[in-house]
């Protein structure tokens, strides 16, 4: 029977067991910080695409105000163009008086009405954009929200718990290999471990 010296025992049951803690704990950080760095990516691309999707929403807000002023420009050159041309057919066939002014302002009346057509499909179109946006927010914040459960444990209680264990460890080996007398039976006449 070989009988290994207690030292030497204790020893490479040290190493061992504090080289699988350290194993362990290098595992356990490298994939937390992989999954980390994997979450943190869709993170940002949650980001981009709400940043994008925001200028999106803002360049057709610009387009409905645009597409407002172009009309509403138009409405009054017609309104402009119409009013000379009844005043100067008034003034050439020798009309005037009561008729020619409702007749102009007739037609100040419609074009109004169409200016406060084209006021209000613009307010509208612009309120959906902002409704719109709204939701891009909610739908952004909730996916992100999503990402964020995703993430996983801390592993410090567990790399910690590793090295404890390693330390139990070690103590029972220490305590098995201390305790042996040459014959291999324990301090109190019995065989350990």
């Amino acid at each position: 029977m070989v009988v290994c010296d207690p030292v030497s025992l204790f020893a490479a049951s040290t190493v061992a067991s504090l080289g699988g803690a350290v194993m362990g704990a290098q595992s356990d950080m490298s994939d937390y910080n992989k999954k980390v760095g994997a979450i943190n990516a869709e993170a940002e691309a949650i980001n981009k695409s709400t940043v994008f999707k925001y200028q999106l929403s803002n360049l057709q807000a610009q387009q409905i105000q645009d597409k407002r002023a172009a009309e509403t420009g138009n409405l009054k050159a017609k309104l402009t163009e119409a009013i000379g041309s009844g005043e100067a057919a008034a003034a050439t066939g020798g009309v005037e008086g009561n008729s020619v002014t409702a007749l102009l302002n007739g037609f100040r009346a419609a074009t109004g009405k169409d200016l406060m057509y084209v006021d209000q499909q613009a307010d509208n179109e612009l309120t959906q954009v902002e409704m719109d946006k709204r939701g891009i927010k909610m739908d952004a914040d909730n996916r992100k929200q999503s990402v964020r459960n995703q993430l996983p444990d801390d592993p410090t209680s567990k790399i910690v718990g590793r090295f404890i264990g390693a330390a139990l460890n070690i103590g029972d080996s220490y305590i098995k290999n201390s305790t042996k007398t040459s014959d291999g039976s324990g301090l109190f006449g019995r065989r350990l471990g």
